[in-house]
């Protein structure tokens, strides 16, 4: 399986600091589950306004990171969301969920290489 995070964007945009890398994946590992928690949670409501602020929300956790197809799929879901349209699948909830856990497992990797 190929690698969820752009490394070259992410030493690029810190210079190279580990120190920050460790503390913006330490973030994100303390943060994910919730974020996701609460986009679940406005798809299952068919909340619009509460789907597209928490797509958003997780959007920006996962910037630095640099996966465009997941903040690609964010953006659109964010979007849509905001017009109060809901078109996104049970399944492509479940998707998002596992990009985020593999981003999460890289993370971890990460950290522990250090």
């Amino acid at each position: 399986m190929g690698k969820i995070i752009d490394h070259a964007q992410l030493n690029e945009a810190v210079d190279n600091d580990q120190d920050v890398i460790d503390v913006i994946a330490q973030t994100y590992l303390d943060t994910y589950e919730e974020l996701y928690s609460a986009l679940k949670n406005a798809y299952d409501e068919k909340a619009p306004d509460e789907l597209s602020r928490a797509a958003h929300t997780l959007k920006g956790a996962i910037s630095m990171f640099f996966n465009e197809a997941l903040a690609n799929e964010l953006q659109k879901l964010e979007i849509e969301a905001k017009e109060g349209r809901i078109r996104i699948e049970a399944s492509d909830i479940e998707q998002i969920k596992d990009t985020l856990d593999m981003l999460a497992t890289e993370l971890k990797e990460l950290i522990s290489d250090n």
